[in-house]
């Protein structure tokens, strides 16, 4: 079974010889092919989370494990480069922010991670399905600035989802879009992950998006605690 493996992760800020504890000795398995969902005000350490799940931010203490095809990865034990390779792989990103790259065309954006983890060997029909299925068909030639921003989050899911990964990263995905664009993406999400038996993690504010995962979490002063 690939999974992420936390075991009593911590994450400590030091500012003005202060010191603020956002997660506090927090362990969790997550098995691909299950979505968990954590929530909390805005500060409360979400999206710290997900970084140090990704190896994005390093813990301040405990360790995240990482079990793929058989393969056991421990963060501590691994250079920059090999952290950097496994994300290629094996993880996909959505955030608030899309960052899709200007000059290149929707397509393109979408089929670079697969260039990159394949070597080239990237798999056409199936990217052209993801634009087919996110009825974003008409604009994969287009260029992001030409596109509305709903239009352009639905073109970082395809991307984030492009080249198969294990676990897909949300970081608060609708943060900034209107309540449509919203409900519209969270459900296209929802079908593409029951449908790709992905691993999700996801960091949002918004409790119905948060439901429609598996398993949630709220952070509260550090301390996490499940809440479904």
């Amino acid at each position: 079974m690939n999974s992420l493996i936390l075991h009593k992760l911590s994450k400590t800020f030091d500012e003005n010889s202060l010191s603020n504890r956002v997660i506090n000795d927090f362990s969790l398995t997550i098995n691909q092919g299950e979505s968990i969902a954590f929530i909390g005000k805005s500060g409360a350490g979400k999206s710290t989370l997900l970084h140090l799940m990704a190896k994005l931010e390093s813990a301040s203490s405990g360790t995240v494990q990482v079990s793929i095809e058989n393969k056991n990865y421990d963060y501590e034990n691994m250079t920059s480069n090999e952290i950097g390779k496994l994300r290629l792989n094996h993880y996909g990103f959505v955030y608030q922010q899309h960052h899709l790259l200007e000059d290149l065309t929707c397509l393109e954006n979408c089929t670079l991670p697969s260039e990159l983890k394949s070597n080239g060997n990237i798999n056409f029909d199936y990217i052209l399905n993801l634009f087919e299925r996110m009825d974003l068909l008409s604009v994969k030639d287009r260029y992001p600035n030409t596109l509305s921003g709903g239009e352009r989050h639905r073109v970082a899911i395809i991307r984030a989802v492009a080249h198969k990964p294990n676990f897909l990263f949300l970081d608060e995905p609708t943060g900034n879009l209107d309540q449509e664009n919203s409900s519209t993406i969270q459900h296209l999400l929802q079908g593409l992950i029951n449908l790709e038996k992905m691993g999700v993690i996801l960091a949002t504010h918004d409790i119905n998006f948060a439901n429609m995962m598996d398993r949630v979490f709220e952070i509260q002063n550090g301390n996490i605690l499940q809440k479904k």
